[in-house]
């Protein structure tokens, strides 16, 4: 019996491993249980994510991962010690370090209108969206008012990249 738990278990852990690996040991088609096993087992590691810079800390939640009838389809987390917002400032360096680390990374912002040079502009109430079709992967990046005037939340995804979006860098053809 105790070998029959053992090999359900391997094969659950092989099946979740097969899918992409969106970060630490969460991988896509994980289900809820996995994901919240592994989340457990490496806590410290997840409460205090770096993705880019030292400087700039994030957190993940457990409660903050997304799920379709395959499994874990995206992971969610944000800057750490902001539960209550961040300044708007605070924000803007978050902002420009983690994208200077994707873009490092080899991520695009496909489907963005490359005709604006300013995507990347910080703003508040905003989101970015940056892919890495290698990895097979997606970021997005939200921005919006959180409690009062100057101050925001600010959220980070990783997800599969799905392969949808659509390329809007040659607007005006689109409009004729």
């Amino acid at each position: 019996m105790k070998k029959v738990i053992l090999l359900l278990l391997l094969s659950t852990i092989a099946y979740s491993q097969e899918g992409v690996k969106l970060i630490g040991g969460f991988y896509s088609g994980m289900s809820k249980k996995e994901a919240k096993v592994e989340f457990k087992e490496n806590k410290d590691t997840y409460i205090n994510i770096q993705l880019g810079s030292p400087v700039y800390k994030y957190r993940m939640y457990i409660q903050n991962h997304e799920y379709d009838e395959n499994g874990l389809i995206m992971v969610g987390f944000t800057p750490k010690g902001t539960g209550l917002g961040m300044l708007e400032s605070s924000g803007k360096d978050y902002f420009r370090d983690l994208v200077e680390f994707l873009l490092a990374q080899g991520y695009v912002a496909e489907g963005a209108n490359v005709n604006n040079d300013n995507y990347f502009e910080f703003s508040n109430d905003n989101s970015w969206y940056l892919v890495n079709k290698d990895k097979t992967k997606q970021i997005k990046i939200f921005t919006m008012p959180y409690l009062s005037e100057g101050m925001i939340s600010f959220s980070v995804w990783i997800g599969l990249y799905d392969g949808n979006s659509e390329d809007y860098s040659n607007i005006n053809s689109i409009l004729d």
